[in-house]
């Protein structure tokens, strides 16, 4: 279970950017990931239960990829607690609702729709860019001293807090994966409230 993995002892270890304190399901906000030290690979393959449209997400499915080329790559997974009583905040039936709604609005409409509606593990947190993402390399970073690696990704939550009776608000847990499942690295966010 992801939530009882300690954040230390890993191979790397992750800092996430300033994330807002408050924000709305209409508002896409930046998820700054900075890994160090900096790791050999150069991709992250975010989670499929965080991609919400057809066109973001891979043709080929990973785990159909050659091995030599799997090394190559990091896997990303956001989870979504409460803080109060840190268990998982899955999107609830009114939001997935509203979401179906938003999607077959679009001109990819019916299939983004479908796609969110047979996906029966979605997050409450949903990605807004493709599934395969460069990390870019940084300087080194001055308190640690290590080099370290970044991606920053535009996502935006898709449910209220209050649906989930939670007042202190959510928080992100980012777990980074390598291509056998073994965790590398995990951080958990400061509460983020979404409101209204």
């Amino acid at each position: 279970d992801y939530i009882k993995v300690p954040e230390q002892g890993h191979p790397y270890s992750i800092v996430l950017g300033d994330l807002p304190a408050n924000s709305r399901v209409e508002t896409q906000i930046k998820l700054q990931i900075n890994i160090e030290p900096a790791p050999v690979q150069n991709i992250i393959h975010l989670s499929t239960n965080g991609i919400p449209r057809r066109k973001y997400m891979l043709q080929k499915p990973v785990h159909q990829w050659k091995e030599n080329l799997l090394q190559h790559v990091l896997f990303l997974e956001t989870h979504i607690i409460k803080t109060s009583d840190k268990k998982r905040a899955s999107v609830c039936d009114k939001c997935c609702k509203r979401e179906e709604r938003r999607f077959s609005r679009r001109k990819s409409g019916n299939t983004d729709a479908d796609l969110w509606a047979v996906n029966d593990s979605k997050e409450a947190l949903i990605f807004n860019t493709k599934q395969l993402c460069v990390l870019n390399n940084s300087n080194v970073d001055l308190k640690s001293q290590k080099s370290l690696k970044n991606v920053t990704i535009p996502c935006r939550f898709v449910c209220y807090c209050r649906h989930h009776k939670e007042t202190i608000g959510f928080k992100i847990v980012v777990l980074l994966k390598n291509c056998l499942g073994d965790i590398l690295a995990k951080k958990t966010s400061q509460p983020l409230k979404i409101i209204n």
